[in-house]
């Protein structure tokens, strides 16, 4: 009896016939229900960010404290004492790390909430009183008959008192309206918060976990990635400490330099006895984490609010804004971020319109590092030399990635000593003119 021969190259192919002929078939069932298959996806990605929901805040915990308790620990092993062992000094770094991350969320949560909420509920309360300031405000204006007539051409009639009344109380119903709203906006997210407290504990011992080994960590999956392909590793290794340098020396600078300038506007209003001062700060402070609209975006409710004290207030505030906002970005800014990103104004900009286009507010925030990064990636596109010879791979990428990493930080460098040496010669030459002057 013959056996029967089977030829491999006719499986091969018959293999990936029925293969192909299964993937179109599932393709075309996809497509059909795509409704439901739309809802599978939905609901698995659900269950999938729920379950991974601790691991992922644990991991953004750490990243944020891992700078911080880095610094620590280099002060930590200045210290010269033998019951200073690694492990003591690890876990008395990541002990203070989180106690400064509690107190910073206790002075927000026990301070600046209940602030801005007893400011916001002053706010609703009195939204009757100020109704019948500026009914009273709008009836002296319809005295003017200049402006009766102004304001005809644009089809309002400031004489009859009963439209400008029904206008103005259709108006102030809309503001308090948004006000309830916001206020009960953020008792939701305080309700929320406490549901989530939860995944905070179990992210809280991820981060403290993900802190204390980290090494190994990083070890095992650089190993992995690695042993998949030298030149992923060493591109993407290059890529994640680039943003990781970018994000955090944006993002830090930033907010330092906006926790500074709510100060610059808590103090004078605070002095000057301006009503929901704390309320007019914390907009300010927050508007100014967004570069160049930011303080568009926060003054024009400060003033407003300022103008609820008295119409002269909301001028006051509008000054004391002006000025901390020229010495946040004269004095403050310079120093603190100096060229962190590495692009101008124009491209600022325009990295601000297009990521808040697509993410809103969140992109408008990270706008700027996310474009910084792709700027500094694009000069090492086109800075690319030609192909070289067939040299081992890993070799070849790992010294581009510390050749780029050097570059990046050399350009900073001369960048801020550039800057340094455009002052003093500033300097000098204001020096010189009132010399010139006094003779």
């Amino acid at each position: 009896m013959k056996r029967f021969k089977i030829n491999k190259q006719y499986l091969t192919i018959s293999i990936y016939v029925v293969a192909s002929l299964c993937a179109v078939i599932l393709f075309l069932m996809m497509i059909y229900n795509l409704s439901t298959v739309t809802e599978a996806v939905k609901k698995l990605l659900g269950f999938l960010s729920a379950m991974l929901k601790p691991v992922i805040w644990g991991f953004f915990l750490a990243y944020l404290l891992n700078r911080p308790v880095q610094y620590l620990y280099k002060l930590l092993s200045k210290i010269k004492s033998r019951k200073l062992t690694h492990g003591v000094k690890k876990g008395i770094s990541i002990s203070v790390g989180f106690l400064i991350l509690f107190l910073a969320l206790f002075l927000i949560f026990y301070a600046a909430i209940p602030a801005m909420v007893q400011s916001i509920t002053q706010l609703v309360e009195g939204v009757p009183t100020y109704t019948k300031m500026v009914n009273d405000f709008v009836q002296k204006l319809s005295q003017n008959e200049r402006l009766v007539q102004v304001m005809a051409t644009f089809n309002f009639d400031l004489s009859n008192k009963q439209s400008v009344s029904d206008f103005i109380s259709s108006q102030w119903a809309t503001i308090q309206g948004w006000l309830e709203r916001l206020a009960s906006s953020s008792m939701n997210f305080l309700v929320s918060f406490s549901r989530a407290l939860v995944n905070m504990f179990l992210a809280l011992f991820f981060s403290i976990y993900m802190l204390i080994d980290k090494d190994n960590l990083r070890m095992h999956f650089s190993s992995v990635v690695k042993r998949i392909s030298p030149k992923l590793y060493y591109r993407a290794g290059y890529v994640l400490k680039l943003t990781d340098e970018m994000f955090f020396t944006f993002l830090t600078g930033k907010a330092f330099c906006s926790l500074i300038i709510g100060v610059l506007t808590f103090v004078p209003c605070a002095i000057l006895q301006i009503k929901y001062a704390g309320l007019i700060s914390i907009l300010v402070a927050v508007s100014n984490m967004i570069p160049i609209f930011g303080p568009l975006i926060g003054s024009v409710p400060a003033v407003f609010l300022g103008m609820l004290t008295a119409p002269i207030y909301g001028v006051w505030v509008l000054v004391i804004i002006v000025i901390a906002q020229q010495i946040e970005s004269n004095i403050i800014s310079p120093k603190i971020l100096g060229d962190s990103v590495g692009i101008n104004a124009f491209w600022v900009l325009f990295s601000i319109v297009v990521f808040g286009k697509i993410w809103g507010v969140l992109g408008m925030l990270f706008a700027t590092p996310i474009f910084g990064v792709f700027a500094v990636l694009f000069k090492d596109w086109l800075r690319t030399p030609a192909p070289l010879p067939k040299i081992e791979e890993e070799v070849v990428e790992k010294e581009q990635m510390e050749t780029k990493l050097l570059r990046y930080h050399e350009e900073r460098e001369q960048a801020d000593q550039e800057k340094k040496e455009v002052r003093m010669l500033q300097k000098q030459l204001n020096k010189l003119n009132s010399k010139r002057k006094k003779k």
